[in-house]
């Protein structure tokens, strides 16, 4: 018995793999000590039930039974108890325990066992009693219990028998927790497998991603990408609108875009808005019952897992990330962790695309006006004039300059100077359409571009600018603020750069010649204020 003992501890501890070792116990118990039922119970850490992870048996019905209902430590407390010990294991006898219709739940009797407890043919072993050995790890503590009934010599233990059991029990403990620890080497580096995995896509994307200066483009990026990483069905993207103190959807791919993108969220509402002001992460797998759950109008209600992270930047929030799954599906904690990894990269790529933005704006308006500068109008310039030759199109330019503007500043002062100006920039935003190009030219000169227009409308545009103009002198006693205009056509004026912007200047100086305040057109021989509508 001894040498089949080690020959089976061996065999036990050459398989790492958990459900080959506690199929192997049960085997081996059942033909090494002749059982004819053996059922392996084990626990794990931290749960105070023991399940039943191998069965042998010849009650298919019964096996299936034990094999789904998980037994309270308490029951087994209950029945491995002093009175019932026999050295290591405890020998439950039904003329000493009579089970309650709990236990017997617990612990179902094969078929052909169902007779009364007491008849049991003398000194044998009936079915229904069983022997119960603890498994216990190197701390002595229990981590399973074999569960054993029905021996085929039909005698009672011994304590021969059981100190037999002691040697298998202390080799199948080890077996168990070998290949506990194998599974979690396992678990562990598949983890940091995927970790790596996870880290070489971020670094493959990061390039990219951080050279993308374009807000559409750095958005569409980050959702394509993080759909490798993590499989999800709506994504948003909000950023923190620190004036409102609100968040702001900038990005959506979502069947309610639309209502999204006009949602704006207070700060103190809302799982988005505790995880931007908390700066934490939040995995939520049941959005619909989060009581600080905000429903976006005109959406409908509906089960809803959601993954939320701050998106941040030099140390401050700078927006969120938030992807959802829907229809009962949830996120684990293993793709949190991708999606806030991803949302650090991310946040940088958004914030170097509006840093990007903000210079580009920057380098691009004139700051008092807020119109387009010279050195943008110039670009715009060439653009339309190659455009116009290209497609052989025409377009209008004005150049407008205000009338004894020095004067204007020595009577009401530099400060309301300015102010001046910026109005004089408002109308030109009323009066221009959504295609045209308006650019303060330098000091009091400004100039528009307008695409496809012929001279009548640039003419009708040049003196609805005029005679807005003119009106803001009604604003202020002591305050004249009027403009001169002049127009030059593309091609009809001139066909190149230099040429259109040369008759647009001198069309100016014409009107200026004609007593200001009026339109001239590039070869006008007079105003052409009567065209006016």
């Amino acid at each position: 018995m001894l040498a089949n003992l080690v020959q089976l501890g061996n065999l036990l501890r050459s398989s790492p793999d958990l459900p080959g070792v506690v199929r192997s116990i049960a085997t081996g118990a059942a033909r090494t000590f002749g059982f004819n039922e053996v059922t392996v119970y084990l626990s794990a850490p931290g749960d105070d039930h023991f399940r039943a992870h191998a069965v042998v048996g010849h009650d298919e019905a019964r096996d299936q039974t034990i094999l789904d209902t998980p037994v309270p430590a308490s029951a087994f407390a209950a029945l491995m108890l002093e009175r019932y010990q026999i050295g290591c294991a405890f020998f439950v006898d039904q003329r000493k325990h009579r089970y309650t219709p709990e236990e017997r739940a617990l612990f179902p009797l094969s078929e052909p066992s169902l007779g009364a407890p007491d008849q049991r043919p003398p000194g044998g072993w009936p079915a229904g009693d069983k022997l119960l050995v603890p498994l216990r790890d190197r701390a002595n503590r229990i981590i399973g219990v074999l569960d054993l009934a029905d021996p085929a010599d039909g005698a009672q233990p011994t304590l021969d028998l059981a100190k037999e059991l002691e040697v298998f029990a202390a080799f199948a403990a080890a077996a168990v927790e070998s290949a506990r620890q194998y599974e979690e080497l396992e678990r562990t580096t598949d983890l940091l497998e995927q970790q790596l995995k996870v880290r070489h896509e971020l670094l493959d994307v990061s390039a990219t991603l951080l050279s993308t200066l374009d807000h559409t483009a750095v958005f569409a990026q980050i959702a394509d990408v993080l759909k490798m990483l993590v499989d999800y069905e709506t994504i948003d993207i909000a950023l923190v609108d620190e004036c409102a103190n609100e968040l702001v959807t900038i990005f959506a791919q979502d069947k309610w875009s639309k209502e999204m993108m006009l949602f704006r969220q207070p700060l103190d509402h809302g799982v988005g808005g505790w995880v931007v002001r908390h700066d934490e992460p939040q995995l939520v797998n049941d959005m619909t019952h989060d009581p600080r759950g905000v429903l976006v109008p005109g959406t409908d209600l509906e089960p809803q897992a959601s993954i939320l992270v701050p998106l941040r930047f030099m140390g401050a929030v700078i927006g969120l990330l938030a992807v959802d799954r829907l229809a009962g599906r949830t996120f684990d904690t293993r793709e949190l962790e991708i999606v806030q990894l991803f949302a650090n990269l991310a946040a940088i790529a958004i914030r170097n695309a509006r840093s990007y933005k903000e210079m580009e704006v920057q380098a691009s308006t004139d700051g008092l006006t807020g119109l387009f500068n010279h050195r943008r109008f110039q670009e715009a310039l060439a653009h339309e004039v190659a455009r116009a030759e290209r497609y052989g199109v025409g377009f209008c330019l004005l150049m407008m300059d205000l009338d004894r503007f020095k004067s204007v500043n020595d009577s009401v002062g530099h400060q309301r100077g300015d102010e001046v100006l910026r109005d004089v920039a408002e109308v030109l935003r009323r009066c221009s359409r959504e295609s045209d190009f308006a650019a303060r030219y330098g000091g009091e000169e400004f100039t528009m571009i307008l695409p496809h227009a012929d001279v009548d409308e640039a003419r009708r545009v040049a003196e609805r600018i005029r005679g807005q103009v003119a009106d803001l002198s009604a604003v202020e006693p002591g305050l004249t603020v009027t403009i001169s205009v002049g127009i030059a056509a593309f091609p009809d004026h001139a066909d190149d750069t230099d040429g259109i912007l040369g008759a647009a200047d001198a069309a100016l100086l014409s009107a200026k010649a004609h007593g200001r305040n009026c339109v001239y057109t590039s070869g006008d021989d007079g105003p052409a204020a009567a065209l006016a509508g």
